[in-house]
């Protein structure tokens, strides 16, 4: 039995849907990082509120359907890496 307050999380690697979500106004819960790689860099693992409506704007992105505003979309993945930067730096920080 689901609790009320529990929420399905869906998470993504992927910087780019990450960003395109967040620009569809889709809130980010919290960022998690795992170290990869040769030169030991943080990996965001960006985490959302899993519903219909974003498994719809998800299958949008992959089907390559949606348009968006390439300043905006620029702005948006900068922020993106900084906070995975940061939670990196400060993993008691708290993104949400």
């Amino acid at each position: 039995m689901k609790k009320l307050n529990e929420t399905k999380i869906f998470s993504t690697r992927d910087l780019w849907l990450a960003a395109t979500l967040s620009y569809l106004k889709f809130d980010i819960i919290s960022i998690d990082y795992q170290i990869e790689g040769r030169a030991n860099y943080p990996v965001g693992y960006f985490n959302f509120a899993d519903n219909a409506a974003l498994q719809e704007a998800r299958n949008k992105f992959f089907r390559r359907e949606l348009a968006i505003e390439p300043n905006e979309m620029r702005t948006i993945l900068r922020t993106l890496k900084s906070e995975t930067n940061n939670t990196y730096k400060s993993p008691h920080s708290n993104f949400a």
